[in-house]
């Protein structure tokens, strides 16, 4: 993983349950998670903590990784 070149400290590698999302999504969306999606990684996490970044607006920058079950090109 790590497409971005992120420091060390930003590494979070946390796998993300699908049903995570089910309280934002409808039954057609889960059903794409269900089957297009194998995984979903929480791969880093810029912060003031990891990076020290101070900012009001954005106080935080996720970034996951998605895994499908079928690649398409």
């Amino acid at each position: 993983m790590g497409y971005f070149n992120l420091p060390f400290n930003t590494v979070v590698q946390h796998i993300i349950p699908k049903n995570s999302f089910d309280s934002f999504t409808d039954s057609k969306q889960k059903e794409m998670f269900t089957k297009g999606i194998a995984k979903i990684v929480w791969s880093n996490k810029l912060s003031a903590e990891t990076r020290n970044l101070q900012g009001k607006e954005i106080q935080e920058i996720q970034i996951f990784t998605i895994e499908l079950k079928n690649k398409k090109r």
